[in-house]
C-alpha cells in the first residue's frame, strides 16, 4: 500500500488523515461554577451498563461489557460510588481516554487511498459507561429545555429521516397549493463528525444553559483524549483535539 512501508507506516499515515492530531498533550479545561449535582442512582447506572452489548470488542484494558455487567452484578455500590465521585469531581480517568485504532476498507473503494478505510475506535467498557450517563443527561435537559431546534430529525429519540421527509413534502404541497414556487438548497459537510470542534460545543451548551456540573464533567471526559494501536509490546499514541471517533 502507497499509504506506508509497513504495518506501523500505514496506521500512522490511516490515523493522520482520519483524525486532528495535536502535539499537544492536554488543553485548558473550560471553567464553569459548580451547582448541585443530581446523584445517580443504581436504576440510571444499570440503564447505562446495560445498553451496551456483551459482544462488544474491548478496548485496551481487555474488559469487555460482559465483564462489566458481572461486576455490577456483584459489587453495584462500588461502581455506584465511582461514578458518582467521577461526576461530583468532574474528572473522567485518563486511562479511559485512550481509544485502540482499527481501520476497516470500505467496498469497492481504491485499496491505496487513506480515505477507503473506516475508523473504528474500540474504547473501555467502563468509559462507555460515563459516556452513556453523560449523553443521557445532556439530551434530557436539552430536550426538556427546548433547547434543540424542532426541526432537528437527526440523533433525536423518535425522530428520523421519514419525519423529516414528511415536512419537506408537507411544506411543498401547501406552497403548490398557493401557487408558489419551493427551492430547497441542500448541504453534505464532508467529515463532520472527525471536524467537531470541542470549544465551540462547550460554548453552546453553556449558552444553553447547561448544569454547569455536566460541561465540567464532558469538558474532563475530551480533555487529553488519545487513539492509537499497538506496534509489538508498544502502544503508539496520537492526541487528538478535536472530532467524535466512532467507536465499536
Amino acid at each position: 500500500m502507497p499509504v506506508g512501508s509497513d504495518y506501523g507506516d500505514v496506521y500512522i499515515n490511516l490515523i493522520n488523515r482520519h483524525f486532528s492530531v495535536t502535539d499537544v498533550a492536554s488543553r485548558d479545561r473550560v471553567q464553569y461554577n459548580d451547582p448541585a449535582m443530581p446523584v445517580i442512582g443504581h436504576a440510571e447506572l444499570g440503564r447505562a451498563i446495560n445498553s451496551q452489548k456483551g459482544s462488544r470488542a474491548p478496548g485496551p484494558d481487555g474488559i469487555n461489557p460482559a465483564i462489566v455487567k458481572l461486576l455490577y452484578s456483584r459489587i453495584p455500590d462500588l461502581f455506584l460510588g465511582l461514578f458518582n465521585s467521577l461526576l461530583r469531581f468532574s474528572s473522567c480517568p485518563g486511562v479511559w481516554k485512550f481509544a485502540i485504532v482499527i481501520f476497516f476498507g470500505k467496498r469497492g473503494k481504491p485499496v491505496e487511498l487513506a480515505q477507503s478505510y473506516r475508523p473504528v475506535c474500540l474504547l473501555q467498557s467502563l468509559s462507555k459507561v460515563l459516556e452513556k450517563i453523560i449523553n443521557n443527561r445532556l439530551i434530557f435537559y436539552l430536550e426538556r429545555n427546548s433547547a434543540i431546534h424542532n426541526r432537528q430529525y437527526g440523533f433525536r429519540e423518535r425522530r428520523g429521516t421519514t419525519h423529516c421527509l414528511n415536512d419537506v413534502i408537507s411544506c411543498v404541497k401547501t406552497r403548490n397549493i398557493r401557487y408558489k414556487h419551493t427551492v430547497m438548497v441542500v448541504f453534505d459537510f464532508a467529515g463532520a463528525f472527525d471536524c467537531a470542534n470541542w470549544r465551540i460545543i462547550f460554548d453552546k451548551l453553556a449558552e444553553s444553559a447547561v448544569d454547569p456540573y455536566l460541561i465540567n464533567i464532558a469538558c474532563s471526559y475530551l480533555n487529553n483524549r488519545g487513539v492509537g494501536f499497538r506496534d509489538g509490546d508498544t502502544w503508539v499514541r496520537f492526541n487528538i483535539d478535536r472530532g467524535c471517533p466512532q467507536g465499536s
